[in-house]
């Protein structure tokens, strides 16, 4: 290393100690700008994942409710299925299907000379708009969710 003749000082390039604040501030600017990436992006997934679990479930509970109301219509005396709410008499149970368009769902009540025996909850698939169609020989409940998809249970009358 060289000195200078003039201020005896070191001439030429010197080592330093430890960081200026400029370099601390923009590290750490770097690191927020990155930090707030990754919880928006993680909060996004998040969010994705709790939609495609609900309709995962809401799903399964179409195929749950396709399945009681073929059991219920096939044990039945009679019924009524011309629009909401769905009467089955079966014996001495009657069963009622009513639709509950504010929650998205079917509920399913038994009753028994006019005691409510049970009563279960279909939540159904968002924007889903179950139809009734009722002919002489067959009922069918469709589940329509847009175009292209639906569901249908189609179950012959007793």
């Amino acid at each position: 290393m060289h000195r200078n003749p003039i201020s005896d000082k070191p001439v030429g390039p010197t080592h330093r100690r430890g960081t200026t604040l400029l370099e601390m501030v923009a590290t750490m600017s770097v690191l927020l700008v990155l930090a707030v990436a990754a919880v928006r992006m993680l909060s996004t997934v998040s969010e994705i994942g709790i939609a495609t679990a609900d309709d995962g479930r809401r799903r399964s509970e179409a195929s749950r409710l396709a399945d009681s109301f073929r059991q219920d219509i096939r044990a039945a005396d009679t019924v009524q299925a011309d629009q909401w709410p769905v009467e089955i008499s079966h014996d001495d149970l009657e069963i009622r299907y009513q639709y509950d368009p504010a929650e998205s769902a079917v509920d399913r009540t038994i009753w028994r000379d006019s005691d409510r025996i049970a009563t279960d909850r279909f939540r159904l698939p968002i924007k889903c708009d179950p139809q009734l169609e009722s002919d002489p020989d067959r009922i069918r409940l469709s589940l329509a969710r847009g175009v292209g998809v639906s569901w249908i249970v189609e179950v012959n009358r007793p």
